[in-house]
């Protein structure tokens, strides 16, 4: 519901993850380009996984690769998909890297009192002690 005229999203690898949280993504994005979610689910995404399904016939297979196929194209102009060996240069004599390494820094806080009452609450709860 936030006004914007752009919508962005960096993600990890939603192809590979789920086809249900691809289709979020491009809901947020792109609205009503991969349609709503049952559509979604009818056109696209019901067809993939049965092709994937390890007992799927040649047929679900076939069926299931076009789709995802179809899928792919349909998405590809709204989508930058980058792979490692394009981001890092993998010449072993040369480390340069494209990008820069992932850097990350730590911030020890304290906890608030109200922070430390949950959190002694959560580790006496009963799911805590039965683990």
């Amino acid at each position: 519901e936030i006004p914007s005229a752009h919508r962005i999203i960096i993600s990890g690898t939603p192809l590979q993850n789920n086809l249900k949280e691809l289709w979020a993504l491009f809901n947020f994005c792109c609205p009503e380009l991969l349609g709503d979610k049952k559509w979604f689910k009818d056109k696209y995404e019901t067809p993939i996984l049965r092709g994937n399904d390890k007992n799927a016939s040649d047929r679900d297979k076939r069926v299931g690769s076009a789709i995802a196929k179809e899928l792919r194209d349909h998405i590809q102009p709204y989508f930058l998909r980058r792979l490692k060996s394009e981001v890092f240069n993998q010449d072993t004599e040369k480390t340069t890297a494209k990008l820069s390494q992932k850097r990350e820094i730590i911030v020890w806080l304290r906890l608030t009192n109200i922070q430390r009452h949950l959190y002694e609450a959560f580790l006496k709860s009963e799911i805590v002690l039965s683990a």
